[in-house]
């Protein structure tokens, strides 16, 4: 998309010039063209870019700019031999590709997970990036594990006993989740986690060949009385669990079932994935302690991103591992990456470590507040027939119950139609959902967005 008017015109009007004039026709020359179109030269010089990089011109130094046969594109080829080469797919595509879509100019984004600009600290990451690019580290290789600054900025704010050495740095939460669910299990074993569950976290249990097994999740978090059942029943040595706040639902761990989990973990030999995506997004009046400071034996498995409250581009993770665990865990980055650009790195430690950061995260954490109450009572007066699951104290997310009978195929689709996009819900279970739900977010919309939104949901 292009946001200048001038430089889009110059282009359309360039495209007309191309398809009019067979290969190898020279462009007039840039004053030529500044004169003709009344433009800058920076105009005409990022429009023969981009028609450039489309393959509709090719410059010759010296000699000026000349039209080029575009690409042919085959419409027809034929690719059902790959059906066969690649066999049954491991995951569920059409999930994927929707949680990554694009969303399109004057849609109401009430899907997605990230914090629209007004919330994204761009200016401090736009100083943090220069200040991080100045320094010859940010462009040498790194450790496998990541800098010691940021190793043990993580470190410190979980638990004073944890040690930097535990520490390893990940490009961004799904890459962690993906390495620690190929490290912890092999293909075929099963994983116990809640129901519903990050969508993202199924796809990177398909990824791993592994099978996942819902247990049902309430208010107060995960069922540990059916869990126990589970582990019993399946051999299951890895759960996955959103003890402060689980994304869709919004629920938080009870300490009474805080206590019974670890004591499960303890019983049973097994390990717990902590993934704690929303620690900075926790706008209640009540303190969470992640379960790895009160876990000594190395059972819990800590993750934890700052990639939504910041940036999409800023992909930075945090897992924390004792014992042979951590060293299994370097040793599938090694496979799979090496290690995470020193650059980002860096940007992320000067962000972290800013005087300005904790003010910055007092901000959002109110509007957060703000928005969710503003989209909870649009939502109620417009919806009323739709069922709010639990007023969240931390995220981004509404978990809604549809009436019975509803197909969230249908609503999901209708909304769409009337500008709104919101997730269905089914897609947050690991197995045939209950009930109908859509989940509908507000930490990628302003308010005078939300209501008018919402508005659209009522006809």
């Amino acid at each position: 998309m292009f946001h200048d008017s001038a430089i889009t015109r110059l282009i359309a009007q360039l495209s007309e010039f191309v398809a009019a004039h067979p290969a190898g026709t020279q462009l007039p020359s840039t004053r030529e063209l500044r004169e003709r179109y009344r433009v800058s030269p920076v105009t005409v010089q990022k429009a023969i870019a981009q028609l450039a990089r489309a393959g509709l011109v090719a410059t010759r130094p010296g000699a000026g700019t000349f039209t080029s046969r575009p690409p042919t594109v085959l419409e027809h080829a034929d690719y059902s031999w790959q059906t066969l080469a690649l066999g049954q797919a491991s995951m569920n595509t059409d999930a994927a590709e929707r949680g990554t879509a694009v969303i399109e100019p004057g849609v109401y984004d009430l899907s997605s997970g990230y914090l629209d600009e007004t919330l994204q600290p761009t200016a401090l990451l736009a100083q943090a990036a220069s200040r991080a690019a100045r320094r010859p580290s940010s462009w040498s290789r790194p450790s496998l594990e990541g800098i010691d600054e940021l190793r043990q900025y993580f470190a410190q704010e979980v638990a004073a006993g944890v040690d930097p050495r535990n520490v390893l740095i990940t490009p961004g939460a799904q890459t962690a989740l993906v390495t620690c669910f190929r490290s912890f299990a092999r293909p075929g074993d099963t994983v116990l986690l809640e129901s519903p569950t990050y969508h993202g976290t199924l796809l990177a249990v398909q990824s791993a060949g592994l099978v996942p097994c819902g247990i049902p999740a309430d208010r107060d978090g995960i069922r540990t009385d059916l869990l126990g059942e589970a582990l019993t029943r399946t051999g299951a040595r890895l759960v996955y669990a959103q003890p402060r706040w689980l994304n869709p639902s919004g629920s938080r761990l009870s300490d009474e079932r805080r206590r019974h989990l670890h004591e499960l973990l303890e019983a049973r030999g097994a390990f717990l994935i902590e993934d704690d995506c929303a620690k900075d997004l926790d706008f209640g009046s009540s303190h969470f302690t992640p379960l790895v400071a009160d876990d000594p034996r190395g059972h819990v498995v800590y993750v934890r991103s700052i990639t939504k409250h910041n940036g999409p581009g800023l992909r930075i993770a945090a897992v924390i591992a004792r014992g042979p665990a951590i060293a299994r865990l370097r040793s599938a980055r090694t496979a799979e990456g090496f290690f995470v650009s020193s650059l980002l790195q860096h940007v992320a430690g000067e962000v972290l470590t800013s005087p300005t950061w904790e003010r910055h995260l007092h901000r959002v954490r109110k509007e957060l507040a703000r928005r969710r109450d503003v989209l909870i009572a649009a939502l109620a007066q417009q919806r009323p027939d739709w069922a709010l699951h639990i007023l969240p104290s931390c995220g981004v997310h509404l978990w809604y119950r549809l009436p019975e009978g509803s197909s969230e195929d249908r609503v999901v689709s209708e909304t769409a139609k009337l500008g709104v996009r919101i997730a269905s819900g089914k897609t947050y279970f690991p197995a045939e959902p209950p009930a109908p739900y859509v989940r509908i977010s507000y930490g990628s919309t302003p308010v005078d967005e939300l209501v008018a939104a919402t508005e659209n949901l009522a006809r």
